[in-house]
């Protein structure tokens, strides 16, 4: 067959270029009337070029059309291949998008604050000692901060108090401030003003509230200005309303109000019990900011070395530190989603290169009667198109129905959690994996598209796959299988890291335990500056003790209830109040050895109520009051740390006490089990236990108390509210929940990993398996004539069974192979998941290729039963 020769070649470049304009059939019958009249009359190029203009339009609209009709029809004709291609990569991209939309809303997007680029959180740490992301002492926070780098810093900490309303009672969170607190934020009030500097002193009651408090207890008042409200029997008057968006320094604050330290309490340099916040001058960056305080802090770390020795200070834009925690995690789920999209492209790839060998005959048949190879490009593109069209709006269904499953288990734990949603960046990160896929996929379609190879397939019997696409397809599926088992990995290391939290000692019982915190609204005789509190404290400690002794009298008169005692935070609940301790020996000798320790004031009952494990040594009693010689017990990690193996009952401690003032001591009457105070998956700390009445540190009396009952059931808490009025009839009773409810949410970031990780570990298995089974019937397909043959002349079934399968797990060996390196050269990514596992656990490495050569094999029994079944009679038919 002789091509017709081109009709443009032999017309003037002046036409030609806008007959480029058209698409090519167009241009040909069009580039043939225009020679014809030029021929018999000159045409100007001016004219062409309006017609060309007017035509193209409509002219590719036109083929598109066509394309679009045709592109349908062959997906309608070939339901099966369209219904696994749409789910295959809908899958992967609703897993991807429903992901980077977390990431983006998380990590990406800027925070609801006018130039929040510019707005840093400050912090100290201690790296010898562990201690990292620490607040910072107000001594040092006004040192730190009087470089002329900072437009405004504050100083801040969030309290809780009980409000007034009526007759009832509830529980608020608010935060005290410093002056140039909305400074920083620059954010304007909606309604009154802000708090200003001269705000911020002793006895001011001015409070700004947030939006949400002003709806919800101030009914959206526009007359709220001036309004008081009781809070802990002092009254509050309310001078601004902030806006919807302002909710610093979490969602939950009801309002603001000074925070108003003395002049000795801005002076502490040792205590660092605030957080700090600054907004940069314009011009100066986050970078020149950490420089400027690196080098202060090291000078005050020289001129203060007992407080501020190892200390040093970190300055990070607020986005960073707000999300610090999550950062790396969620960016490795996003990175486990791509993994599962990559997979999902190879094996819609693989499916094209299959249907495009199918159609070999039918594209050369088309390009015998006419159609230039650029149109049949052309019209498998259009086909991969409208296919990852389809996708990507299914996939958009599977993100949203991903995000709505993964929020309730996300929200506790995860920050910016509600402002997670797909928007428009999402929408352009899908166009991109849409254009993307579909290039790929375009070209892998339209790759056999050569014109030999058409005229070939013309004069064959069948289609057939070259040697080459075979070798890549096989190729194609190794690399499936290499990425499924590193998926799997990362989700085997996840696996095992629960279930090593929870194998772990907790050293308490959480069965059948119920808590609940009360916070009563008292004031003493003793309010003021801390270093005048402590040691006027001694009778206002004995009338709070006895309030909490009265207290767990009358829950353990409850039907069912065994034991209950209180504790200023329960375990797992947060890294809080930490005191030094040293040994009069080794101070004697010049070694202060000083260690770190949690201090938590207890009720007598309350190891006993918490189900902790007296090791050695006594429990409190009632004798332990402020006019006994003061004690303590310590948990196992305390006596580890301080004394290694020898017997710490009955040795004497020195802890940190006021100022200016001999160091209280106390004597160690007991060793219970080790518990984690901030999370499981948090290390262990040394801790401390002190009865409540002789709580030097650790609890200022009007800070409430968590209380735990053994016995006690969620339907119990209107007897429990009761009991705790009659002693405290001005606190509100809240956070009611087991504490079972709190051993969850502290593995609750594992669980959401384990429950992302493992799905998309499990999906990757299976697309690698549709993929290697997929490649492995083309293959059957391709020699069922063979095998027909072989089976004829005696060949047993299964053995043929076997060879089919052999040649799959070979490939999937391979993959696994790879898969297995690629995750041991890499294990360092997957140190933010795993804790009391190596990255390297030979368990996980284990299981995670034994579960995919398992699901390889089951799925290579479809294929290697054709080719057992292979019909000689129907080969022939063939």
């Amino acid at each position: 067959m002789i091509a017709s020769p081109d009709p443009l070649r032999s017309l003037p470049l002046r036409y030609r270029i806008w007959l480029k304009l058209l698409p090519a059939h167009v241009r040909d019958q069009h580039g043939r009337e225009l020679r014809d009249e030029l021929r018999s009359a000159p045409v100007s190029a001016f004219d062409v070029a309006i017609d060309m203009l007017r035509a193209s339009p409509r002219a590719h609209w036109d083929v598109l059309r066509q394309d679009l009709h045709l592109a349908l029809r062959q997906l309608r004709r070939d339901t099966a291949f369209a219904i696994i291609a749409c789910l295959t990569l809908a899958t992967g991209i609703g897993g991807n998008v429903a992901f980077f939309s977390l990431v983006d809303g998380v990590l990406l997007r800027q925070l609801p604050i006018l130039g929040a680029d510019r707005v840093v959180d400050i912090t100290e740490e201690n790296v010898a000692r562990n201690m990292r992301n620490f607040g910072i002492s107000p001594a040092n926070f006004r040192d730190l901060t009087r470089d002329s780098l900072f437009y405004a810093a504050a100083i801040f900490n969030t309290r809780s108090g009980t409000l007034a309303i009526g007759e009832t009672r509830e529980r608020v969170s608010f935060t005290a401030v410093s002056g140039d607190f909305f400074r920083v934020f620059v954010e304007s009030p909606v309604l009154g003003r802000t708090l200003r500097p001269e705000d911020d002193v002793a006895g001011n009651n001015s409070i700004v509230v947030s939006h949400a408090f002003w709806q919800r207890v101030l009914g959206s008042d526009a007359q709220t200005i001036g309004r008081e409200i009781e809070l802990d029997g002092k009254p509050l008057r309310v001078v601004g309303v902030m806006p919807a968006q302002f909710d610093f320094p979490s969602s939950s604050t009801d309002f603001w109000q000074p925070l108003a330290l003395s002049e000795q309490e801005w002076q502490r340099r040792g205590a660092r019990f605030v957080a700090a916040v600054a907004r940069l001058k314009s011009g100066a960056t986050v970078a020149d900011a950490a420089r400027s305080t690196d080098r202060m802090a090291r000078g005050l770390a020289e001129q203060y070395p007992r407080t501020n020795g190892g200390w040093s200070v970190v300055v990070r834009e607020l986005r960073a530190a707000t999300v610090s925690s999550v950062r790396t995690p969620l960016l490795l789920i996003w990175g486990a989603g791509a993994l599962v999209l990559v997979i999902a492209v190879a094996n819609v790839a693989s499916l094209f290169a299959a249907r495009a060998i199918t159609r070999e005959r039918e594209l050369a048949l088309r390009a015998a009667l006419g159609a230039r190879l650029p149109r049949l490009v052309r019209q498998l593109g259009t086909e991969a198109t409208v296919l990852v069209t389809l996708s990507a709006v299914a996939g958009i269904g599977v993100a949203y129905g991903i995000l709505k499953a993964i929020r309730p288990l996300a929200l506790n734990f995860i920050p910016r959690m509600q402002e997670v949603a797909i928007g428009v960046r999402t929408f352009g990160y899908t166009a991109l994996l849409l254009l993307l896929t579909t290039v790929l996929l375009a070209a892998l379609a339209t790759g056999p598209l050569r014109t030999k190879a058409l005229w070939t397939s013309l004069g064959s019997l069948r289609a057939s796959a070259s040697p080459r696409l075979r070798r890549r397809q096989r190729r194609v599926v190794i690399a499936e299988v290499a990425l499924a088992v590193f998926a799997l990995v990362g989700s085997a290391l996840v696996v095992r890291t629960l279930a090593q939290l929870l194998a772990q000692p907790r050293g308490f019982d959480p069965h059948e335990l119920l808590t609940f915190r009360v916070e009563p609204p008292w004031h003493f005789s003793s309010d003021g500056p801390l270093e005048t509190v402590i040691p006027a404290m001694a009778a206002d400690r004995r009338r709070v003790s006895e309030a909490y002794e009265q207290l767990t009298d009358r829950l353990m008169a409850l039907p069912g209830v065994r034991s209950a005692g209180a504790i200023n935070r329960l375990p797992l609940t947060g890294n809080w109040w930490t005191t030094g301790v040293r040994l009069p020996e080794r101070v004697a000798t010049g070694d202060s050895g000083r260690v770190p320790a949690y201090v938590r004031p207890v009720t007598a009952s309350y190891l006993q109520a918490m189900g902790t494990r007296l090791i050695r040594g006594r429990a409190f009693t009632s004798g332990d009051n402020g006019q006994a010689e003061p004690v303590l017990i310590v948990d196992a990690e305390f006596a580890q740390r301080i004394w290694g193996d020898m017997d710490p009952l009955g040795r004497e401690v020195m802890l940190d006490g006021a100022p200016n003032a001999p160091p209280p001591r106390a004597r160690v009457v007991g060793v219970v089990e080790a518990i984690h105070m901030n999370r499981l998956d948090d290390q262990l700390r040394p801790t401390m236990y002190v009865p409540l009445s002789q709580a030097h540190e650790g609890h200022y009396l009007n800070w409430g108390m968590d209380v735990v009952v053994r016995g006690a059931t969620i339907p119990m808490q209107e007897e429990i509210r009761r009991a705790a009025r009659a002693v405290f009839p001005d606190a509100a009773v809240f956070r009611i929940q087991t504490m079972e409810s709190i051993v969850d949410l502290s593995t609750a970031q594992r669980r959401f990993q384990l429950v992302v990780l493992t799905f998309f570990g499990l999906l990757a298995v299976l697309l690698a398996t549709i993929g290697i089974g997929g490649a492995l019937m083309l293959s059957v397909r391709e020699r069922r004539g063979e095998l027909a043959v072989k089976l004829a002349l005696g060949a047993v079934p299964r053995r043929l069974w076997w060879n089919v399968q052999r040649e799959g797990l070979i490939l999937a060996g391979i993959g696994c192979a790879i898969g297995v390196v690629a995750a041991l050269a890499g294990a360092r990514l997957f140190s933010a998941l795993v804790y009391g596992v190596s990255v390297r656990d030979p368990v996980a490495f284990v299981a995670a290729p034994t579960l995919m050569l398992m699901a390889s094999f089951l799925a290579l029994a479809v294929p290697a039963s054709r080719a057992a079944q292979a019909s000689p009679l129907a080969a022939l038919r063939e």
